[in-house]
């Protein structure tokens, strides 16, 4: 339901007497209007099952406005030190999940490879013996 002062209340013509909409013209559309292609409604057009929907529907999307919490929304953004302190937390988060993904990752690539050698495949386990040979070399070339 819409919220409503007293005033508004007072004010709101009852379902009966409902005042029919005004015919639009082509004058009294927007630019922006014409060239989403509006056009006018003709006089009389709405009856009043229409306009019982239109507010039902109004007040379904307000409710579900007021449901989905864009208050809180809006005072999450209205604090920037909390921004920048939830977004900060984030991202240390997201570093931490890709560090340790990226090293189970490469050990399960490692565990892999070994056991390819292990099965002594005609070429693949000479390819990659190869590679920890030359990687060995490099390591004790250069240094850990």
């Amino acid at each position: 339901m819409i919220m409503m002062t007293p005033e508004e209340k007072q004010n709101r013509p009852e379902a009966g007497n409902l005042v029919k909409p005004a015919a639009v013209t082509l004058e009294d559309l927007s630019p922006e209007a014409e060239q989403a292609g509006f056009e006018p409604m003709p006089p009389n057009a709405a009856s009043m099952t229409d306009i019982q929907d239109i507010l039902s529907r109004m007040e379904r999307i307000a409710i579900q406005v007021e449901q989905s919490k864009i208050q809180e929304y809006v005072n999450y953004l209205d604090n920037p030190k909390r921004v920048i302190r939830i977004n900060f937390l984030m991202g240390l988060a997201r570093g931490f999940g890709f560090a340790v993904g990226f090293a189970l990752l490469a050990a399960l690539v490692v565990y892999v490879l070994q056991w390819v050698i292990r099965m002594n495949l005609p070429l693949i386990s000479k390819f990659v013996a190869d590679i920890f040979y030359l990687a060995n070399q490099y390591l004790t070339l250069y240094g850990r």
